[in-house]
């Protein structure tokens, strides 16, 4: 998952978690990966890439490339954090799951039994339907990644209340920040804490991903050690540094920050039900809506 719409942005800080199910030889694998992605590098202008390999839910490789930090010269390392962007919402979802598996949450459920106070438009919508992006509510932030009023989020979020429906929900296919800043709001209403905090205590120390709880949620906006910077050719055509502002009620669309070794980790946890109980629970992130 990708804020980015990759077709027209190659975001150059990006974090490359690989996942391969391969039976050739390590040595053999390594060598190929390595040369695939020094050439993805070369030809996509990747100054800095970070790899880990998952193979029969086990870590059997993990890689870093290049520059993190071009300013200053600065080497990807093994400590080093990308930003994840929208890869965020990924663990929202878990924790939306979690929270269905308590009992606490049904993905059926219209939102206004967790959030009564919204517009009468928007009451009918499902969890799931905001999950899945097929909500037709409207959007919260443009196509430049800003948010709709220059007054910052409160006012957005007042503003986006008072904007029509953009389709019928389940008629259409829509990607919309808003839908995950309302399912970061029912995850803080249900489970009685903040979702950075529900999120943290029931993944990133379950799992143990130390970089990924330090950094936090906090996208770009504040000083995160190790952290790689952002780059993109988009905005002028030139290198340039890569600025979204998701302030903090949008950080559940885009706020985290981790390192390829310590997803890969997550989604080992994720396979082998350390995170989910029920095995149905993870079919049912993995089915698409259709």
């Amino acid at each position: 998952i990708s804020s980015w719409d990759v077709s027209n942005v190659t975001n150059i800080g990006a974090i490359f978690a690989g996942v391969a199910f391969l039976s050739m030889n390590a040595s053999a694998f390594a060598d190929e990966v390595d040369d695939y992605v020094l050439r993805q590098m070369a030809a996509k202008r990747i100054p800095g890439a970070q790899l880990a390999v998952v193979q029969n839910n086990r870590i059997v490789k993990t890689a870093n490339y290049g520059i993190a930090n071009i300013q200053d010269a600065v080497p990807v390392k093994d400590e080093t954090v990308f930003t994840i962007n929208s890869m965020t919402k990924s663990f929202v979802g878990v924790a939306v799951m979690q929270l269905v598996e308590a009992g606490k949450i049904k993905l059926d459920a219209a939102i206004s039994t967790y959030l009564p106070d919204l517009p009468g438009s928007w009451q009918a919508v499902t969890v799931e339907q905001l999950l899945t992006h097929t909500s037709g509510l409207p959007k919260i932030m443009g196509n430049g990644v800003q948010l709709i009023s220059s007054e910052g989020e409160d006012a957005s979020w007042q503003l986006v209340q008072q904007l029509p429906l953009e389709s019928a929900a389940d008629t259409r296919f829509s990607y919309n920040q808003t839908n995950y800043l309302l399912i970061g709001k029912i995850i803080d209403k249900v489970s009685g804490q903040p979702f950075v905090e529900f999120i943290q205590e029931n993944q990133l120390q379950r799992v143990g991903m130390k970089k990924t709880a330090a950094a936090g949620f906090a996208h770009f906006e504040d000083v995160i050690p190790h952290q790689a910077r952002g780059y993109t050719y988009y905005q002028t055509g030139k290198l340039t540094t890569a600025t979204a502002l998701f302030t903090p009620g949008l950080r559940a669309a885009a706020g985290m920050s981790s390192s390829a070794g310590e997803i890969a980790s997550w989604l080992i946890a994720l396979q082998t039900g350390k995170l989910l109980e029920d095995p149905s629970s993870v079919a049912t992130l993995w089915t698409p809506a259709v």
